[in-house]
């Protein structure tokens, strides 16, 4: 089972090798989900080359979805990711990997977490579209990661970090309330901000507490589990060798059947959101996942103040405090300090230094510990992974003095100048040894020398330069056969369906749970049903309804294979009631639909490259990203229909937790029936700092809610020039406002809506 590290810099990459990673991810300066830390090519090729010869793979991030105009340069970062011979790349984009395939069939390629994928059914389609490894989104149960392992794709899982609150890829609230997408790298992470409740509670009621999965490694090893992935990009280096030295020593525990004790408090330390939790990988969910007190770095309980004067605090310990540790005094407001002064330990007081007096009882919290900081970067400024080389030296009178130095695999020969007798002193093996086995500052260690000659003259810094020649070739013979040992990339292998078409042209698709909206569209209009309530159950009493006739069925954004399927018999079986279905994940393309198939906006396509990896699966026609603007759609020219959604809140969040059980203190809601007593989240918003409301809406699935945040404006656009198909999403209107909003869509005006947005429509994204 592979560790694999983050490294937002060379710093962190090296504190992550040097600390037992068997891999490390790392981002370009462009089209990566982490923006703002990313290799140039030129780093790009150290980083690979200081990895792979210390037997360490690098996986590089283009997990951004790419716009038309940038695919020549997703060309271009492809090819000098190839030409570093880094070991594969992780992808979101569906038009990425398609161009990939066909261009750059060599690279090896991972499906991105970004690219939403929670069950069986997209593991299969990453395997289809030609990923060998999948990496799983965060809202997966260890049952599930079982599961998706016995598809024969790589599976790869996050253990440890931050973790969004959203589901992977499928977030849009940085990118509509700040114009700034996660989607693009460019999260602002309104998640951590304050929100208050409708009169039930105010604080981080989206900020998610750190996960931590160290306790569980034998179990994710014994479901198959081919990669453990720590989270921290922009984590500084010293976080990143004190996480990765926990999870080597975790792993090399359970590799081996042994026990093992983490110290978690060193965890906690270097980094923590209100503690640690296992996350939806241990089906925790609502008060388990969420910390409403703090969005960042909580640190660990020191002590409290017993009293304070003249800006000098008296501070009970109860762990030990050094100098240079950074400490945080909590009461009305925060207050940072590094102490300075003689270390004390638990049960001991200490004066502190503060800026402003602080009241007695005032809990004081170690943010940094300097001694375990310091210890993170020694770990890595040596080298610990060194490789031990036995050495061979020739050196005969009239010959080219030869050296070889080998690994015990691979063997490296460097020739030097034609040796002269000796007049005085002749070259033995003592002083040979004595040049040869400096090789400081290098990955490689002494290991013996077998010395052959006679009464040969040769200079030492002939020996010293053979010396760096032969390593120096050693390290390129190491580097390249790691790179060919890496496994093969695939070929995509795209299913053939019998998918009927459907014709969209020029037509209004009104989506909504309320089939009383069916009444209210035209004939040249389409209803498509998006439920509330997916269990079979309450279907098989709404297809009763006639004015479903002719409708488009919409699917959950999110479903396990049981439900999936058990849905697509459902649909299948009732073809003459319905026209076509909308899926809004990759994973419902792998289904084996009798009826047409259209594309929703949760299989995002901004590209044509997208746009014609949708026509392989047969898709008669898709949704355009909400994170494209007018001149951005038009600028794809594609076969494949494009459906422009003209009217409707956007769906900001898909939650796995409920923030109304959250906000009550409550840690599940499998057997929750609080909506349906009232007292649950209908109705309810989220109101942010600047007092704009939220609407919360929730889906019922087999196995419990899903929560959808919605965005605090309609967006509202006018028809393109093209004559574009159009959809208009109706979630919390009036039925006034429902018939005012269809009636408009359908005479091709814009609806007047109070407050509305454009989105994205004349504000491109970056």
């Amino acid at each position: 089972m592979e560790l694999l590290s983050p490294a937002g810099n060379m710093e962190a990459l090296i504190a992550a090798v040097q600390n037992g990673a068997d891999a490390v991810y790392l981002g370009c300066s462009a089209l990566s989900a982490r923006a703002s830390a990313g290799f140039s090519p030129e780093e790009l090729r150290q980083a690979v080359s200081y990895a792979h010869l210390r037997s360490v793979r690098v996986y590089v991030t283009v997990n951004t979805l790419v716009f038309e105009n940038e695919l020549e340069k997703a060309k271009k970062l492809i090819g000098e990711i190839r030409d570093a011979k880094a070991d594969a790349v992780l992808i979101q984009d569906i038009g990425a990997a398609r161009l990939i395939s066909r261009l750059f069939p060599d690279v090896n390629m991972h499906a991105s977490t970004q690219m939403a994928i929670h069950n069986r059914a997209g593991v299969r389609f990453a395997k289809s579209i030609g990923m060998t490894r999948a990496v799983l989104a965060r809202e997966c149960s260890m049952e599930t990661v079982a599961e998706c392992a016995k598809e024969g794709l790589e599976i790869e899982v996050f253990v440890h970090g931050a973790h969004c609150v959203a589901m992977s890829g499928q977030c849009l609230f940085s990118s509509m309330v700040g114009n700034r997408s996660g989607n693009r790298g460019r999260c602002a992470q309104p998640c951590r901000m304050k929100y208050s409740i409708d009169g039930l509670a105010s604080g981080y009621l989206l900020s998610p507490r750190d996960l931590c999965m160290i306790r569980r490694v034998p179990e994710l090893l014994a479901a198959g589990v081919s990669s453990l992935k720590i989270e921290g990009r922009l984590k500084r280096a010293e976080y990143v060798a004190v996480v990765t030295r926990a999870y080597r020593q975790a792993i090399d525990a359970a590799l081996s059947g042994k026990a093992y004790e983490p110290d978690e408090n060193a965890l906690l330390q270097v980094f923590n959101r209100g503690g640690f939790t296992q996350g939806y990988l241990a089906k925790k969910s609502d008060a388990d996942i969420i910390y409403p007190e703090k969005p960042n770095h909580e640190g660990t309980y020191l002590g409290k103040t017993l009293s304070c004067q003249n800006g000098i605090a008296k501070v009970l310990l109860q762990k030990p405090l050094s100098n240079g540790d950074g400490l945080q005094f909590r009461h009305e407001s925060e207050q940072d300090v590094i102490y300075s002064g003689k270390d004390a330990l638990g049960g001991e007081t200490a004066l502190i230094r503060v800026r402003e007096n602080v009241k007695p009882n005032i809990p004081v919290w170690k943010l940094d510990d300097e001694r375990q900081l310091k210890q993170a970067r020694e770990s890595y400024f040596g080298e610990t992974k060194s490789v031990k080389v036995d050495f061979a030296l020739r050196a005969f009178t009239g010959e080219k003095i030869m050296l070889s130095a080998s690994d015990g695999k691979l063997r490296a020969v460097e020739y030097g100048e034609v040796l002269m007798a000796a007049q005085s002193r002749c070259l033995d093996c003592e002083s040979a040894e004595k040049a040869i086995s400096k090789t400081g500052g290098t990955v490689f260690e002494y290991g013996s020398l077998k010395f052959e000659g006679d009464n040969a003259f040769c200079q030492v810094s002939a020996i010293n330069k053979l010396r760096r020649d032969v390593l120096s070739e050693l390290s390129l013979l190491r580097e390249e056969a790691f790179y060919l040992s890496r496994p093969a990339a695939a070929k995509p292998m795209i299913p053939v369906f019998s998918r009927g078409k459907i014709d969209i042209s020029a037509m209004l698709h009104v989506k909504s749970s309320e089939i009383s909206d069916a009444e209210n569209i035209g004939e040249n209009s389409l209803f498509c049903y998006c439920p509330r309530d997916y269990t079979i159950e309450a279907l098989e009493k709404a297809v009763d309804d006639e004015r479903l006739k002719g409708s488009v069925f919409v699917f959950p954004m999110e479903a396990s294979d049981m439900q999936l399927h058990a849905l697509c018999r459902f649909v299948n079986e009732r073809a003459e009631l319905f026209s076509a279905v909308m899926l809004e994940n990759v994973s419902q393309l792998m289904l084996d639909f009798s009826l047409p198939v259209i594309a929703g906006q949760g299989i995002p396509v901004t590209n044509v490259e997208a746009a014609n990896a949708l026509g392989d699966f047969k898709v008669s026609a898709y949704v355009a990203s909400p994170e494209m603007s007018n001149s951005q759609r038009n600028s794809i020219a594609s076969p494949i229909p494009q459906i422009v959604k003209c009217y409707g809140r956007e769906r900001l969040m898909h939650l796995r937790h409920c923030p109304v059980n959250t906000a009550m203190g409550r840690k599940s809601h499998e057997s929750c029936r609080l909506c349906e007593s009232g007292k649950g989240l209908v109705g309810k918003e989220l109101t942010d700092r600047r007092g704009y409301r939220f609407p919360l809406m929730s889906v019922r699935l087999d196995d419990g809610c899903r929560v959808i945040l919605l965005n605090s404006a309609v967006t509202s656009i006018r028809a393109d020039k093209r004559g574009n198909s159009r959809l208009a999403e109706l979630t919390c209107e009036s039925d006034a406002e429902r018939k005012r909003v269809i009636s408009a869509l359908e005479r091709g005006e814009a609806p007047e809506v109070s407050g509305a947005t454009s989105g994205h429509e004349k504000r491109p994204l970056e």
